[in-house]
C-alpha cells in the first residue's frame, strides 16, 4: 500500500538563513528546539528591551571591568615585614656605631705612644736665602724623637727657640759651654720649635741651618746659603781645661758650591761663633787676621789665626760635610768620630 506522505522538498544548505538553523522535529518529542545565538539575542533585546548595540557594548565593558576588580581583590596579598625586624637592625647599626667610637677612643692614645726608634731623618736639598726658611718635621710631644746627630754624642742639650729671645738663647748656650764637657766627650745641643702637628696637637720640630743662621743674624755669602742642606750639627768638645770647645757640622750639597761659600764667609767665622756661643774671638783684635792653607789628618784645612781667644779651623771630611771647631785637636777628633760612622 503506498503511503500518501507527500515528500518533503529540502532545500540546500548554501540557501537556507545563517540565523534560521533550527532542528528537524522529533516524532513524539513536542516542539521544535531553537539554537540561541549571540546575533538572534542581541536581535531579541533590541526589539524587547529598547536596547541598541552601543549600550549592549557598554553593558558588556562594565561586566568585564567589575569582573576584573572582583578578580583583583581576591587576589593573595603578600606578607609585609613585621615591624620587629626592623627594630633589630636599627638598633643593630647603633650598637655597632657606638661600639666602634669607644674601641677607637681607648685605642687612639695608644697608637699615638707607639714610636719607632732609631729611624734615620730624610731630607730634601734646598736652595735659597736663609730669608727663605725650611720646612722641618713636626712630632708629637707625647712620643718624644730620638735624636740622631750627625757625629755620634754623649750627651745632649735641647733649646725650644720659639720659647725665647735670642739673646737669651744664646746666654744659656754659653752658660753650657762655660759648664765644661767631659774630656773626650760630646754634647749634642739640639734646636727645636714648637708647631702644631696635623692632629691638632702641640709638637715640637728640629730647625735648619737656615733657621740657625737667621737666628745669628749674622751676614751669610749666598753661595754658601744656597749649598747648605737642612741637616746641621752644633755641639760642645771636652778638653782639658775649664770650658768645652764649640763646633758646628753642616751639610752642603756639593764641594765646589761648599767650599767657594766657605771661603766667601771665612772673614765673618768668628762673629758667628761669638754671637752662638759667647765667644770673644773679636773683642781685642791683637793683630791682623791672617787665613793659611794646612794639613790635619790628612785633611786640606783652612785656619783662621791672628784672634786673640784662639783659632778657628775647618775641613772637609767629605764631599759634602765641613767640620768648623776653634781648636786643631778637636777637629782631628771630629773628623776621626765623623769617618767611622
Amino acid at each position: 500500500m503506498e503511503s500518501n506522505i507527500p515528500t518533503p522538498i529540502s532545500t540546500p544548505p548554501s540557501q537556507r538563513p545563517r540565523d534560521s538553523y533550527q532542528s528537524a522535529p522529533v516524532s513524539g518529542q513536542g516542539a521544535p528546539l531553537i539554537i540561541r545565538t549571540m546575533k538572534s539575542d542581541a536581535a531579541l533585546a533590541i526589539q524587547t528591551q529598547n536596547e541598541t548595540l552601543v549600550s549592549m557594548s557598554l553593558a558588556e565593558e562594565k561586566k568585564k571591568a567589575l569582573q576584573r576588580t572582583e578578580a583583583a581583590t581576591t587576589a593573595p596579598l603578600k606578607p609585609t615585614p613585621k615591624p620587629r625586624g626592623r627594630v633589630v637592625i636599627i638598633l643593630g647599626l647603633i650598637l655597632f656605631v657606638t661600639g666602634s667610637g669607644i674601641a677607637i677612643k681607648f685605642a687612639l692614645p695608644t697608637i699615638r705612644k707607639i714610636s719607632l726608634p732609631n729611624l734615620p731623618n730624610v731630607s730634601l736639598p734646598t736652595f735659597g736665602t736663609p730669608s727663605a726658611g725650611q720646612p722641618t718635621k713636626v712630632t708629637s710631644k707625647t712620643a718624644v724623637p730620638t735624636i740622631s746627630s750627625l757625629i755620634p754624642a754623649q750627651s745632649e742639650k735641647r733649646f725650644t727657640i720659639n720659647k725665647e729671645t735670642p739673646e737669651n738663647l744664646f746666654t744659656m748656650i754659653a752658660t753650657e759651654r762655660a759648664a765644661g764637657v767631659t774630656t773626650g766627650n760630646i754634647r749634642n745641643l739640639y734646636f727645636e720649635e714648637e708647631a702644631v702637628t696635623l692632629e691638632g696637637e702641640i709638637g715640637v720640630a728640629s730647625i735648619s741651618a737656615h733657621r740657625l743662621l737667621i737666628l745669628a743674624n749674622i751676614p751669610t755669602p749666598a753661595i754658601f746659603a744656597r749649598s747648605l742642606e737642612t741637616p746641621f750639627m752644633a755641639g760642645l768638645y771636652g778638653e782639658e781645661g775649664a770650658q768645652a770647645t764649640p763646633f758646628f757640622v753642616f751639610k752642603v750639597s756639593g764641594y765646589d758650591t761648599g767650599l767657594a761659600g766657605m771661603l766667601a764667609w771665612e772673614s765673618d767665622l768668628p762673629y758667628f761663633f761669638d754671637t752662638v756661643f759667647g765667644t770673644k774671638f773679636i773683642t781685642a783684635p791683637s793683630g791682623p787676621i791672617k787665613f793659611r792653607d794646612k794639613v790635619v789628618s790628612g785633611y786640606d784645612t783652612r785656619s783662621i789665626e791672628g784672634l786673640p781667644a784662639g783659632s778657628i779651623f775647618y775641613a772637609f771630611a767629605d764631599q759634602s760635610t765641613v767640620i768648623i771647631t776653634s781648636s786643631q785637636s778637636a777637629l782631628e777628633a771630629l773628623v776621626s768620630r765623623l769617618s767611622v760612622r
